[in-house]
């Protein structure tokens, strides 16, 4: 067996231009979902990485397609699969947990995607990249409304969508733990 046989093939589908990936073995990259399910099914991977940038809201059907093929294709469905986004977003990781992707990476905006370190959390089942757990750290009242194909508006549906959500009070409580002691979590007004 030769050592090139040992070391693991990670396959990355960079859906945007400038991304700088960490390299760290043997990691190929794709610019579109289809020229990545055709590799995935034409090679053995260990890790099929999707990058997705939050505010790419006209990329988002596309990559939920691509998982969904992913996971349901004979030659892919025994690689795991993992979405990098640059933000939390409640909607589209419901969506990735119901196709059947385990694993999320939420990285710094403009952060770099390190293969190999994903491979290593991917492989021990890091709770840290578990979906479930990122799930339960977003409050189940986020809601999105896109107002263009960059853009969206997030509000409380726990007060009737009248509240907008951003900055410290959105990353501070909404997209953390913490929501559960948040008054519009434990009380819903949405009827009035």
């Amino acid at each position: 067996m030769s050592l090139a046989s040992l070391k693991p093939s990670i396959l990355v589908c960079q859906l945007r231009p400038s991304i700088e990936i960490v390299s760290g073995g043997d990691v190929s990259t794709t610019s579109s979902v289809l020229s990545c399910l055709g590799e995935a099914t034409t090679r053995k991977f260990s890790l099929v990485i999707v990058d997705l940038l939050v505010s790419m809201i006209q990329k988002r059907n596309d990559v939920l397609e691509l998982c969904r093929c992913l996971r349901a294709h004979p030659l892919t469905n025994q690689i795991p699969v993992i979405v990098s986004v640059d933000a939390p977003q409640r909607d589209m990781f419901v969506k990735l947990a119901d196709i059947g992707v385990k694993f999320m990476g939420v990285r710094q905006p403009g952060g770099p995607i390190d293969p190999g370190h994903l491979l290593r959390l991917v492989h021990l089942d890091d709770p840290s990249v578990n979906i479930n757990p990122i799930l339960g750290k977003l409050c189940s009242f986020l809601h999105y409304s896109p107002i263009d194909e960059r853009c969206e508006l997030i509000t409380c549906q726990a007060c009737g969508n009248r509240m907008v959500l951003g900055g410290r009070r959105l990353h501070e409580v909404c997209e953390t733990s913490d929501h559960e002691y948040c008054d519009y979590f434990r009380h819903p007004r949405v009827a009035s």
